[in-house]
C-alpha cells in the first residue's frame, strides 16, 4: 500500500508542481500520511480548516466542494485551490457529498465518478434535480475519460468533465470560467 500511494503521489506531484512549491507539496504529502491513520471526521476537519482569500466583489471567498475518495487527490486539489484563494470543503463518498453540499451550499462542486456508497453520476443527478443546486456548476473530476462516461456525466447534469491527473492552471481557469470570475 505504501509504495502504491508513494507512486500515485509522485505522479500527481508532477502535474501539481507547475503552481505549488516543493515545500507545499511536501507539507501536503505529510498531511496525507498523517490523515491515513485518522477517522473520516478528522480528515474533513483537516480539509476545511484553512480559509480562502477573497475571490469576488463582495469579499467572500468562493466555496468549492471537492469530492473524492483518494486523499492524495483531495489534498493536492485543496492545496492548489486554496493557493488561488478559494475556500474548500471536502467529502469522501457520495452520501457525504450530498450532506456536505446541503450543509455548506458550495459555489461549485468538483465531483469524482468512482465513489463509495453513491457514484458521482447519481450524486450529480440528485443535486441537479434540487432547485437549490440546479445553477451550481458541477465539474466531474475523474480518471474515467471514456466517451460513454463523459456522455453519462452530461446526462446526469454535469457542466464539465475534467480527466485526472489534472493540470493546475487549466483546472483553475475552468473553475474561474464556471464561476464567472475574471482570469
Amino acid at each position: 500500500m505504501w509504495r502504491k500511494r508513494q507512486t500515485f503521489t509522485l505522479s500527481y506531484v508532477k502535474y501539481a508542481a507547475e503552481m505549488l512549491t516543493y515545500a507545499q507539496v511536501t507539507l501536503t504529502y505529510d498531511r496525507i500520511r498523517g490523515l491515513e491513520k485518522g477517522s473520516a471526521a478528522q480528515q474533513r476537519r483537516a480539509c476545511s480548516q484553512h480559509k480562502g482569500i477573497s475571490m469576488d466583489n463582495n469579499d467572500v471567498p468562493k466555496k468549492i466542494l471537492v469530492v473524492d475518495d483518494e486523499e492524495v487527490t483531495v489534498e493536492l486539489a485543496k492545496t492548489f485551490l486554496e493557493k488561488h484563494g478559494f475556500a474548500v470543503v471536502c467529502a469522501e463518498d457520495g452520501e457525504e457529498a450530498l450532506a456536505v453540499a446541503y450543509e455548506e451550499q458550495p459555489d461549485l462542486i468538483l465531483l469524482d465518478v468512482m465513489l463509495p456508497k453513491l457514484d458521482g453520476f447519481e450524486v450529480c443527478k440528485r443535486l441537479k434535480s434540487d432547485s437549490r443546486f440546479e445553477h451550481v456548476p458541477i465539474l466531474m473530476f475523474t480518471a474515467r475519460g471514456f466517451d460513454k462516461d463523459m456522455r453519462r456525466g452530461r446526462e446526469a447534469g454535469a457542466d464539465e468533465y475534467i480527466v485526472k491527473p489534472f493540470a493546475g492552471k487549466a483546472l483553475v481557469a475552468t473553475i474561474r470560467k464556471h464561476l464567472g470570475l475574471a482570469s
